[in-house]
């Protein structure tokens, strides 16, 4: 029942119940995709503990670990591929594309919110229908963290993500409501579901992965 966090534990990934804790929580959802998942990109390598658990967990997926730091190409192993790009910049987020559809995309990087939500907004129209975005660490949103993690972002983290939520919650009644942010709707639409544990979250992509979200990644 357990095995995401026992691999977890085993390979000595902090999303482990050793740390975080996340593990049991993402296995609630992820188990229903375990054996068909073709694709997994997590954004944050560090030294390689959670792709070698995706590795173990998901048995016919390619895992893609992306880091800014060239030195992360050394985990690359196996089924394991290291792309080098900054999550912060849409062009190379651009270069990851040509793995899509993902059928989980994890977002373990910076915890900066424009890097948290640029990557979202270019990377989530990418996830395939039924697929998952994890965005972890959200605790970076508030209190003491704000002034190292807010970088040049007006919104946190937190924040966008309960925006988007309140458009899936109201749904038609927000609809005549002025929105800046066209993605926030169109994401909205394309949700199933988002679902909340202490310091991350996790969506499920519905509807078609080809619908227009509102932005575009120059080419």
């Amino acid at each position: 029942m357990d095995e995401l966090d026992q691999l977890g534990l085993h390979f000595g990934t902090d999303k482990a119940s050793s740390h975080h804790g996340y593990l049991r929580f993402y296995q609630r959802f992820l188990e229903e995709i375990r054996q068909e998942a073709k694709t997994i990109l997590e954004i944050g390598v560090y030294q390689g503990a959670s792709l070698r658990m995706w590795s173990g967990y998901f048995p016919q997926a390619k895992i893609i670990g992306v880091d800014i730091s060239p030195e992360c190409r050394a985990v690359a192993s196996g089924r394991i591929q290291i792309e080098v790009a900054d999550q912060s910049n849409p062009m190379e987020l651009a270069k990851l594309l040509r793995h899509a559809p993902f059928d989980l995309v994890v977002d373990d990087g910076s915890h900066q919110w424009n890097h948290q939500i640029t990557s979202f907004r270019y990377l989530y129209p990418h996830v395939r229908p039924g697929g998952y975005y994890i965005l972890e660490d959200l605790v970076t949103s508030y209190g003491t963290y704000v002034p190292t993690y807010q970088g040049i972002s007006t919104i946190s983290t937190a924040t966008y993500l309960q925006r988007m939520s309140d458009y899936l919650v109201g749904d038609s009644v927000l609809a005549g409501q002025p929105e800046e942010d066209a993605f926030l709707r169109a994401a909205a639409a394309a949700t199933e579901f988002i679902a909340y544990h202490k310091f991350t979250s996790l969506m499920r992509r519905k509807g078609n992965v080809q619908q227009s979200f509102g932005v575009q990644i120059p080419l």
